[in-house]
């Protein structure tokens, strides 16, 4: 994992480099957008200090889906890997007081996504998936309010 500093914030849990993917490789890059309202017994936002993430993976499970081509142009090929996993933050801010002390509020982003697995998968392969975090950014909407979004890539390794 490595850090990055963006806007006076540092943002720490980014993958440091991203797996080489064989062709034709079973992985799927996604976004996600999060909303996080303070809780109440927490001070206001006066600067965003540092955002810390990591992703974890709860479940996956195999699917038979159709072999067909949608009018989009998307090629199933009879079988995809469900996946539900957690973007988990902590995110740490300078309190909008007279003290200006730093805070914390963590929150779990839940994800669901898919990966299409090869055409020649065989239903009894082993599947292991693993997540990475390519990118992140966080801001102050309001006083209360930080928006955040995050590129994810999720990768099926067939055994």
């Amino acid at each position: 994992m490595y850090s990055k500093v963006k806007n006076l914030v540092e943002y720490i849990g980014l993958a440091d480099e991203l797996p080489m993917l064989d062709n034709p490789a079973s992985f799927k890059q996604f976004c996600l957008h999060e909303t996080t309202c303070l809780p109440e017994s927490k001070p206001s936002i006066l600067q965003l200090v540092k955002v810390v993430s990591d992703i974890a993976i709860l479940d996956t499970r195999v699917v038979r889906t159709p072999k067909a081509v949608s009018l989009e142009g998307q090629k199933l090929t009879g079988f995809k890997l469900m996946l539900e996993g957690l973007l988990k933050q902590k995110i740490e801010y300078v309190g909008d007081t007279p003290a200006q002390e730093v805070h914390a509020v963590h929150c779990n982003i839940p994800f669901s996504t898919f990966i299409i697995l090869p055409e020649n998968f065989k239903p009894n392969t082993a599947v292991k998936a693993a997540g990475y975090l390519e990118d992140i950014s966080s801001c102050v909407f309001e006083k209360r309010i930080i928006i955040q979004n995050a590129i994810l890539l999720a990768v099926a390794d067939l055994y």
